[in-house]
């Protein structure tokens, strides 16, 4: 059909469409996309001649529905946490030696295991004795989180 047949109307629903289609593009948030495919859907009434109520309506109803039925996916996949797994890891499980006493009260503790120094932390809370063995339990940050090994274990 001519425009002169449908007017313009349509077309500004286009526009508006290409325009949240843009903003999505700069933000990446998951919101803007989903107002976009609710004003393409909306050049559907306004193509038909459909009044400016309906045409709203037909917008916001088709905005709601697909925010509420898109947000647990994009709420999902923007909050994914993401692990990087590095060297270190190799370290869990690994006996090291206490160079400093390891005290979480008052944040200090260091270790050495395969040559290397690491600040360390008790995972009971237990001081630990310079010169003793431990076990290295898990990362955080730049910080081992080690338990004391007993007299039988080091043996």
């Amino acid at each position: 059909m001519p425009i002169s047949e449908i007017g313009f109307i349509p077309y500004i629903w286009l526009v508006i469409a290409v325009v949240l289609f843009i903003m999505e593009s700069l933000t990446v948030q998951l919101v803007s996309i989903w107002l976009g495919i609710a004003a393409l859907l909306t050049i559907i009434p306004a193509a038909m001649g459909a009044t400016l109520v309906i045409q709203l309506s037909v917008f916001t109803i088709s905005s709601v529905v697909l925010l509420i039925l898109t947000k647990p996916f994009t709420k999902k996949l923007i909050n994914q946490k993401k692990i990087y797994h590095t060297n270190a890891d190799q370290f869990i499980g690994k006996t090291a030696v206490v160079i400093e006493e390891i005290n979480n009260l008052n944040s200090a503790g260091r270790v050495v295991v395969d040559g290397l120094y690491w600040t360390a932390r008790s995972e009971n809370g237990d001081v630990i004795s310079e010169g003793e063995n431990v076990q290295i339990n898990k990362i955080e940050g730049v910080k081992v989180i080690v338990e004391k090994l007993s007299a039988a274990t080091c043996k």
